[in-house]
């Protein structure tokens, strides 16, 4: 139904949102010292952020 389409939506930004400030807090984690030398010697690197393919910006047509 049209409801839980756009609750599967919702939901998936939610989930996208939640990932993008874990990765950022992860980031600036390893970032600072003294986690900076140990995420050096142990192959710690930055990871990407959630980013959205290209046209996904416009909203789906959704008729009631």
């Amino acid at each position: 139904s049209n409801m839980n389409y756009i609750f599967n939506i919702e939901l998936t930004l939610i989930i996208y949102i939640f990932f993008n400030q874990v990765v950022q807090n992860y980031n600036t984690t390893i970032r600072r010292f003294p986690a900076s030398i140990i995420a050096g010697f142990t192959g710690f690197t930055q990871k990407q952020y959630f980013q959205a393919v290209a046209g996904s910006e416009e909203a789906p047509k959704v008729e009631f």
